[in-house]
């Protein structure tokens, strides 16, 4: 059976040794769908292939593949597709051994003619079966205004019955169906949440649900009787009097409590309780209507009417049946005799708090959970309880709540940053943790109480901090202070590692733990080691912990020694120096510093990155800098360089062009293994990022003076191949070299110091939770500002190059016309269903949004980039361009042309060559950069350079355009800022005009949009401000909204 890449074999060109060294990475891996990044050494190259109706579908970045022979990346991602279990679909015999390009896969049938299908459907309605009526559904229905009928409702064993009675005559009454006056109605609504029961014509409902108000109306009313089983009528009689329930008792020898309950009447007559119903004693004839005095809680649970408590069952008894009512307890043995207060003033009651962690987050955000008591005297009732009275045993006291005060009182808790949910499902009180440490002293000023874990609440009130260092390390060491008791440093972040917000005192009370405070040690835990007496860091992580302590607003921070952050302090007024006399370059005052910068950070031993702006002569001062080294006799080892291999020549000719002393060599191709052994001190050997990959290991072995790292962006990624291979390098001092040092999110950061400084900022997991979070502190922010400051220089061309001329940018826009507006409108409604579809299937994932998003942009440039029968439709954006350059050839001006496309730049080089311009092009499949450079640069009838962005946006000096022309925008800034600098650097004596063109109303105007907001990372990370991520999920769905 053939395996993935024998399958479709007859599509790739035969010879495998050129992509053999490509690292492939799938992002996204399925049986039936793959997206991979394939490292080829001096890029990274994104391919997709996919399996669509029984067919394999491909695409590449680099888009040299045509519709019959597809590019070595796709080749290797397949090769490596079986074992690492990715796209095995396609290896089944239905899957035909054809390989196509993705951007053919069929669209599916439109959503407008699926609607129409739906629509034709019959959905059959259920039919509706009323449930039995079991109440008194119908009582207003049988009010009749003429009716003379009277209802008469009789008691009779336990149930409540129904008659009427009308002019000597009278029978049973059916509530279903029987005329009554409206009065009347009115009384039998009182009973129409009770069941309606019958045997044989008598209705009745049981006297179980009725309620003694019910009873009382009835018998107001005159129409309550009631009857023997001999079933004749009898008026009912009350007895006379004013009754209320009251409580009797005795104290017995073990101390226990006999009590009873008993009848009382207005007359001080007795009677003996008896169960019937809460409110009514009924004997056969007579009914006896009394006041509760208070809920019915005793009748409940008591209903014989005598009962036993032991004395350890007092307290709670009273609390339960004593508080909320109104009986009279004097005449009562000693343990019941309660006082009954009423609640002056709030002085009587405060507050107490009790602080648990919350189980769930309130929206989003780790809370505390507070439950709210009141103390009245001794006695304590929860905020929520809706009983009026609060029982105070020690003092044998009853309060009865203020609850207008207690209103007041809560006001104080949202004063304070309180806050109350009622919904969810832990309701009630919150409080962020944070706030605490202000929380408590201001409750415990109004004497309110403050308890966690059942402990009382104390908050800290000193800091203080002590650093000292030695040859390899240095000691943190600390302590905090809670009124007298004093706990260590490693004690308090060993509490709050494991999630703890209090540590147990001396004393057993709890101390509050400052989070804020603490938060400031986030990052040190995670850099440190952690001991019994203080925090251990390594001598590489000094500026890190330095910048981090100081910037702890609260407490006390010492330093034993002279800090490594003093010592850079001076590069604030860095000076500058001299270049040898033997340099054969004339300095810049800016590229002077530079060079007086480079001897102290190398003086100091930190690696040191110069972010120059482009074309700010980077290179130059790099060789300065080795030139003087190699005079002073101090390159006692070799110099790497490391840079694309479309800059070695580059680097060879600056070389000998301005310290012709310095011998260099390639370390390139089969033979160098040679040049590696005969290198000695003082030589430079130059690689690229790709061989020195391969050759790592061996490079590893030996020690230079000097690596310096050209275009430095290259190991943005930590989790890279080149990442991790231009971290083995062993040098005594490491430069970096770039003008974007970062490009998508603060990770670049990471990678590009963990080369110059290793463990400056701790492990890349560590780097990732403190400063990529969205969640990152501006204290966090600012503590890397400061580490990284006096290690990254860079200069702008608006501050340091007044000579250069202005630089113009400028949005060109065109509108498109109506066939090439109708392709795009019909694409981007289908694939915004598609990103839908999506959305349910697989959330999360950004693969096909991604190749949504290159289609659309393809057909805003052309749709013949998607579809090769669109070919005879126009182009908006070349008949734009044309008229442009029609006017830039009548000047007699040069300009550069960049697409990412070079599919479009073929259409844009027809389109040239049928006005009969001078122009030369530059792509990924140019051999040698400096042909069309020389041809540009150097013949004055070579008006126009096609270039494509990927391939020459970096890495040439193009100072002989005056106008720069970007076809299609992307979200990345950065590239488009180094396409346009290819002609704005040094050298540039004219004004330079770069455009942007761009379709108006296209899912350009969005690109726009993000790109503007992606442009402000550079400047947040080097001088301030809130650092930005990188092309996000989110970011796609807005653009494809």
């Amino acid at each position: 059976m053939k395996n993935l890449f024998e399958k479709f074999a007859d599509f790739f060109d035969a010879d495998i040794s050129a992509r053999q060294d490509y690292l492939i990475r799938f992002d996204e891996a399925s049986a039936d769908h793959g997206i991979a990044e394939v490292d080829t050494g001096s890029e990274s190259i994104f391919c997709e292939l996919k399996i669509n109706q029984r067919r394999l579908y491909a695409s590449c970045e680099c888009e040299q593949s045509t519709s019959e022979r597809f590019c070595d990346h796709l080749a290797r991602v397949l090769e490596v597709a079986q074992e690492r279990e990715v796209l095995l679909q396609a290896l089944k015999k239905n899957v035909a051994a054809k390989l196509l390009p993705l951007g053919e896969i069929p669209l599916q049938q439109p959503v407008e003619e699926a609607t129409q299908k739906f629509h034709h459907q019959q959905v059959k309605a259920k039919a509706y079966v009323p449930k039995p009526q079991k109440y008194f559904d119908k009582i207003t229905a049988i009010e009749n205004p003429s009716c003379e009928v009277r209802l008469l409702f009789c008691l009779y064993d336990n149930r409540l019955e129904f008659f009427w009675k009308s002019n000597g005559r009278g029978g049973y009454f059916d509530p279903r169906s029987g005329e009554c006056t409206p009065e009347d109605a009115k009384l039998l609504k009182r009973f129409s949440d009770l069941p309606l029961l019958n045997e044989g014509q008598v209705f009745f409902v049981e006297l179980e649900g009725v309620r003694a108000e019910d009873l009382h109306g009835l018998y107001k009313s005159k129409q309550l009787y009631w009857r023997g089983k001999e079933r004749k009528l009898k008026k009912i009689h009350a007895s006379e009097g004013d009754w209320h329930l009251e409580l009797q008792g005795i104290e017995l020898p073990d101390q226990s409590l006999q009590l009873s309950l008993a009848l009382r009447s207005s007359q001080n007559r007795l009677r003996a309780y008896e169960e019937f119903m809460p409110g009514i004693l009924y004997v056969p004839g007579e009914i006896l209507f009394y006041d509760l005095r208070g809920p019915q809680d005793l009748i409940k649970d008591y209903p014989l009417g005598h009962f036993t408590i032991s004395a350890d069952e007092v307290a709670a008894w009273v609390k339960k049946y004593l508080a909320n009512t109104e009986l009279d307890t004097q005449h009562l043995p000693e343990a019941l005799r309660y006082e009954s207060k009423e609640t002056q003033s709030q002085s009587l009651f405060q507050g107490k708090l009790y602080f648990t962690t919350a189980e769930f987050k309130v929206k989003n955000r780790e809370m505390l959970h507070v439950e709210l008591n009141w103390l009245y005297g001794e006695g304590e009732i929860a905020d929520s309880s809706k009983d009026e009275s609060v029982v105070d045993i020690k003092n044998k006291q009853i309060y009865q709540r203020d609850f207008r005060e207690e209103k007041f009182a809560r006001e104080l808790l949202y004063t304070l940053g309180f806050e109350f949910t009622t919904s969810g499902p832990e309701p009630g009180w919150k409080l962020l943790p944070a706030k605490l440490p202000e929380v408590v002293p201001a409750l415990k000023q109004r004497k309110w109480e403050t308890l966690a874990e059942g402990k009382s609440l104390r908050v800290p009130r000193d800091f203080a901090i002590n650093v000292s260092s030695n040859q390899d390390w240095l000691e943190v060491q600390g302590k905090l202070e809670f009124d007298g008791a004093s706990v260590s440093l490693p004690d308090i972040l060993k509490q709050w590692m494991n999630g703890d917000r209090f540590v147990v005192l001396d004393d057993g009370s709890l101390g509050l733990l400052p989070e804020d405070w603490l938060k400031n040690f986030t990052a040190l835990t995670e850099l440190g080691d952690l001991g019994t007496e203080g925090m251990r860091f390594h001598r590489q992580q000094a500026l890190l912990v330095e910048q981090s302590l100081k910037a702890i607003e609260e407490g006390e921070c010492t330093f034993d020694y002279q800090t490594l952050s003093e010592r850079v302090e001076k590069f604030k007024s860095l000076g500058t120096h001299q270049a040898h006399p033997d340099f054969k370059a004339q300095l810049r005052d800016y590229q002077k510093q530079a060079l007086a910068w480079f001897i102290e950070m190398r003086k100091l031993k930190l690696g040191a990155c110069l972010a120059d702006d482009m074309g700010l002569g980077k290179t130059v001062q790099v060789l300065s800098f080795l030139h003087m080294l190699l005079k002073q006799g101090e390159l006692d080892k070799a110099v790497l360089i490391v840079a694309p291999r479309s800059l070695l020549f580059n680097w060879e000719q600056e070389i000998q062009r301005f310290s012709p002393s310095l011998q260099v060599f390639q370390y390139l191709g089969a033979g160098r293994k040679k040049v590696l052994d005969k290198l000695t001190q003082g030589q430079v050997l130059l690689t690229t990022y790709g061989t020195l990959m391969r050759d790592a290991v061996k490079l590893k072995e030996r020690v230079f003076s000097i690596c310096v790292a050209d275009e430095a962006q290259a190991m943005k990624n930590p989790l890279s191949m080149t990442s991790k291979s231009m971290r083995l390098i062993n040098a005594e001092f490491k430069i970096a070299l770039t003008g974007t040092p970062v490009e998508n999110n603060l990770g670049d950061l990471w990678s590009l110091f963990e080369f110059l400084n290793p463990n400056l900022l701790g492990t890349y997991k560590h780097f990732a939770k403190t400063y990529l979070d969205a969640k990152c502190s501006e204290k966090n922010l600012e503590s890397l500002r400061q580490t990284i400051r006096p290690l990254m220089l860079r200069r702008k061309k608006s501050e340091v190059a007044k000579e250069l001329p202005p630089k113009t940018e400028q949005l060109l826009y065109c509108e498109l016309g109506e066939e090439q507006e109708k392709i795009y409108r019909e694409m981007h409604a289908y694939y915004s269903q598609e990103k839908q579809k999506d959305d349910k299937e697989t959330p999360g994932g950004k693969g096909n949004m991604l190749a949504a998003l290159t289609r659309l942009r393809q057909v805003v440039c052309h749709p013949y980039l998607v579809n090769e029968d669109y070919r005879h439709i126009e182009s908006a954006k070349i008949n734009l361009l044309i008229s442009q350059l029609e006017q830039v050839f009548a000047s007699g001006a040069k300009a550069l042309i960049f697409s990412q496309f070079t599919q479009f730049l073929d259409l844009i080089e027809e389109a040239i060559q049928m006005n009969k311009w001078n122009y030369t092009r530059l792509d990924g499949s140019t051999k040698d950069r400096q042909v069309p450079v020389q041809e540009f640069n150097e013949n004055e009838k070579c008006r126009f350079f096609l270039i494509s962005l990927k391939a020459g946006g970096t890495g040439l000096n193009l100072t002989q355009a005056q106008y720069v022309y970007i076809m299609d925008p992307w979200w990345n800034p950065a590239a488009e800022s180094q396409a346009i600098d290819r002609a704005y650097r040094i050298g540039q004596e004219k004004a330079v005009s770069a455009y942007r063109i761009v379709a108006k109303d296209t899912i350009e105007d969005k690109l726009l949009q993000l790109q503007a907001e992606k442009s402000q990372l550079v400047q947040d990370v080097v001088e301030a401000g809130a650092f930005t991520g990188k092309l996000k999920q989110d970011d796609l769905k807005a653009i494809l909204k």
